[in-house]
């Protein structure tokens, strides 16, 4: 048996961000322990976000945009500056080629390649991981506080009772024989392709280089799509929106994934899940930060990892050790504004229930808002005062029942 103060039970995102912000000489007082199932490398994902000012992860982003394009389903365009926010693009592969440098040059911090199998009550009180058998440690450690990204035993076939759609994607990184025709903008929301059964699909473009660009399809809807059922969609984008003919351009990459939309309460379920053990934190997609009405959680993530590593410093005493703390899952609950929580739930409503054409309620929120506003209200960040505004802008008499759960 292996006693650290701090495990980080799963990579990504939210683990290694977490990881690499502990790996910071401040907290070598600690012994930390990452744990991941998976060595990640290379570009599996892409991370897309809109952040004001600078951010921590800037020195490893592929480009930022201040002015992008917004396409409404009837083919208007709507020119969007998002200044002072960025839109910011940060590929895995730079990301986690970080991570490791960062955490191997650390020596409070170990690192093993295993499964969690169980999370248990220690003699103690700490929480007890059983690991998969590996060769990097024991089976069994402990810690009074565990951050965990661990997938939750079952959570989707619950979550999928309320409130669900999938927000999936797949795109193809292409390098062009000539230069891009909007090589200097980016495109946040191209809706003028099919909105497939009646649920939002759109593009978005992001130029990396004048003749290299990520072109991706995303689409909200119960059930995520195998690759084969993206490809002629993206391949009829570019031939007839972009004007690529067959042959002018060379996929170089393709990526695909999926996010969860969803009201169902992850917080809650850990808790029923495991109710003793208030040291086992969720953080991540399994915290519950994927944004219900847009899936963004890139942002959610940087904000509650920057909540915990305040509470940390707190209870962090002057020989570099933890204070005890009765629950560091009270202590750590982080959640927006109770507000934002039925904006999501309204928005989300009408999606799932096709009340409204969710192509055609982007638009209205993209052209009846400015776009600082709009991207603050998304980030949860904004003034009630523009809420009003942007709530009046969508159609009010739909929005209002869906947010009363009529």
């Amino acid at each position: 048996m292996k006693t650290y103060d701090v495990v980080i039970a799963g990579g990504g995102a939210a683990g290694l961000s977490l990881a690499c912000a502990l790996a910071e000489p401040r907290w070598a007082g600690l012994r930390i322990l990452v744990v991941d199932a998976q060595s990640k490398q290379g570009h599996d994902r892409t991370w897309c976000y809109w952040e004001r000012g600078e951010g921590p992860w800037d020195a490893l982003l592929s480009r930022r945009w201040e002015t992008m394009d917004f396409f409404g389903p009837g083919g208007k365009e709507l020119p969007l500056d998002l200044r002072p926010y960025a839109y910011k693009m940060l590929r895995s592969g730079d990301f986690y080629a970080h991570a490791d440098r960062v955490i191997a040059a650390a020596p409070h911090v170990d690192r093993w390649q295993t499964r969690v199998e169980a999370y248990e009550k220690a003699s103690n009180g700490d929480v007890l991981l059983r690991l998969q058998q590996n060769s990097e440690g024991p089976t069994t450690v402990q810690a009074p506080l565990v951050l965990a990204s661990t997938p939750l035993e079952g959570w989707e076939k619950e979550a999928r009772q309320g409130l669900w759609l999938e927000q999936h994607f797949a795109g193809y990184f292409l390098r062009t024989d000539e230069d891009l025709p909007r090589h200097d903008r980016g495109t946040l929301m191209d809706f003028r392709v099919e909105q497939v059964g009646g649920y939002p699909c759109f593009v978005y473009v992001l130029p990396l280089e004048p003749r290299y660009a990520l072109v991706e399809y995303t689409v909200f809807s119960p059930d995520a799509w195998t690759l084969e059922a993206y490809r002629p969609r993206l391949e009829a984008y570019i031939h007839q929106t972009m004007g690529l003919k067959p042959g002018a351009y060379r996929v170089e990459e393709v990526e695909q994934g999926r996010i969860p939309m969803s009201t169902w309460d992850f917080g809650a379920a850990w808790r029923r899940r495991y109710p003793e053990l208030t040291g086992l934190v969720p953080v991540g997609v399994m915290g519950g930060l994927a944004r219900p009405s847009t899936g963004y959680t890139f942002r959610n993530i940087q904000r509650h990892n920057q909540a915990i590593l305040q509470s940390l410093a707190k209870a962090l005493l002057p020989t570099g050790a933890l204070a005890p703390v009765a629950s560091w899952r009270d202590r750590l609950n982080y959640r927006p504004a109770q507000r934002f929580g039925w904006y999501d739930q309204a928005l989300l409503r009408v999606l799932v229930e096709q009340r409204y054409p969710g192509a055609n309620l982007f638009e209205r929120l993209f052209a009846g808002n400015s776009t600082p506003d709009l991207l603050a209200f998304l980030d949860g960040e904004s003034r009630f005062s523009a809420e009003i505004g942007i709530m009046n802008s969508t159609p009010r008499r739909i929005m209002a029942t869906a947010m009363l759960g009529l």
